[in-house]
């Protein structure tokens, strides 16, 4: 018997995009699927366009809710889900015919606690922008070094992607572990801060190089517009997994949990101009926390042991310029 697939979808404001995303599940070729599609309090048509999906297709089913932000549908539809496997799919984009018979075959045969994939990113008019160049893997992590090295060097490296909608889960690593999405004026990157989270509470993932996922850039999309980068919801997001792993008495990923800090928190520093260092460093809450791995006597070998000799030096140099602006 094939194992239930529950496949969340958050809608909010998508009536140009929501039929092409719901067909794209129905007609997939493994038919064994929860839908669930959430509807976030949208003003539009959205909400009867999920009722009159129903009537469709007997395996979907609706939660109407007021709006609560992506996290929270997320987490609405997680609520009632009942699949063995979880696949969490954007409303504004889709996916090939096969991606669940993939995602499923190579998360049983492989036995694995994930499984992540590729995808395309497309404009309004489906036109082809850019693809993932993922290299097919499988990354076991069952102790605590392995799943510190995993999380620096390879999740938070973007070497399989980050996203939540490029993965299917299983459920009972969800739900034995109380795992949900952080709301996303926190953090700001609630699929990040989940799948680290995820990390922590499994033992391996496979990544397949396949694209099976349409990610839509809309002409109206933020991405063009001027990065702000939102360096406080970085630390945020960085305290939240360190405090997961101090919950979970992994004293190895807490005592050098730099490493995970530098990934996520300088990393923006990264893409900053020079002249932007003063306006982001006074706008830091706890610039203690900031300025830790830079006066720990072993900074530069962490920038090192991260980025490799070469680029961790310059790495390393840049941030140390940044942290000048930071008074603790």
């Amino acid at each position: 018997m094939q194992p239930l697939v529950s496949v969340i979808i958050p809608v909010f404001r998508v009536e140009d995009y929501l039929n092409r995303c719901v067909e794209s599940v129905c007609r997939q070729t493994y038919k064994t699927l929860e839908i669930i599609l959430v509807d976030d309090g949208s003003d539009d048509n959205c909400p009867q366009m999920c009722d009159d999906w129903t009537k469709k297709d007997n395996r979907i089913k609706v939660v109407h809710k007021p709006n609560g932000g992506l996290s929270d549908a997320r987490n609405a539809g997680m609520r009632v889900m009942t699949g063995e496997f979880v696949y969490f799919l954007d409303s504004d984009d889709y996916i090939v015919d096969n991606a669940i018979e993939r995602m499923v075959s190579v998360i049983t045969e492989k036995r694995a606690d994930a499984v992540s994939f590729g995808y395309i990113k497309i404009d309004d008019d489906e036109k082809e922008l850019s693809a993932s160049g993922f290299t097919e893997r499988t990354y076991s992590f069952a102790d605590e070094k392995g799943k510190l090295e995993f999380i620096y060097k390879n999740l938070l490296q973007y070497k399989l992607g980050w996203e939540a909608w490029n993965r299917m889960y299983r459920t009972s690593i969800i739900k034995e572990n109380d795992l949900w999405f952080e709301p996303n004026k926190e953090i700001f990157a609630e699929d990040r801060c989940f799948n680290l989270y995820y990390t922590l509470c499994s033992k391996n993932i496979v990544c397949m190089p396949e694209k099976l996922h349409y990610y839509l850039i809309r002409s109206t999309s933020i991405m063009g517009k001027q990065k702000e980068w939102h360096i406080n919801e970085a630390v945020a997001l960085s305290k939240k997994v360190c405090e997961l792993a101090r919950k979970k008495d992994y004293r190895i990923i807490v005592d050098k949990f730099d490493y995970v800090m530098l990934c996520i928190v300088a990393n923006l520093v990264f893409f900053m101009k020079p002249e932007e260092y003063g306006y982001y460093a006074d706008k830091i809450q706890d610039k203690a926390y900031c300025l830790r791995p830079i006066k720990r006597i072993d900074g530069v070998l962490i920038f090192m042991n991260i980025w490799g000799r070469k680029s961790g030096l310059s790495k390393y140099k840049q941030y140390k310029k940044f942290s000048k602006y930071l008074k603790a």
